[in-house]
């Protein structure tokens, strides 16, 4: 149960074209969007960064695919 998305589709892209194509400020983007000046903030900082997910989250594996096949194999014969 989190909070509703502040903006839509429509008005994030809204908000990067004009940062990506135009010499406006965040304010006058605001403006122009009638966004709150916070949040134009937020996806101008999303657009810089772009994404920074490394990859390979998680904890390793304990098991390789040869024990994966012994320990199915020893499962059906029990």
């Amino acid at each position: 149960m989190g909070r509703k998305k502040d903006l839509n589709e429509t008005q994030i892209t809204a908000v990067e074209t004009l940062l990506k194509y135009t010499n406006h400020s965040t304010r006058q983007i605001s403006a122009i969007t009638r966004i709150s000046k916070s949040s134009v903030q937020n996806s101008a900082k999303k657009v810089q960064v772009g994404s920074r997910r490394k990859g390979k989250c998680g904890a390793k594996r304990k098991t390789n695919e040869r024990t994966d096949r012994q320990i199915v194999k020893f499962a059906l014969e029990n």
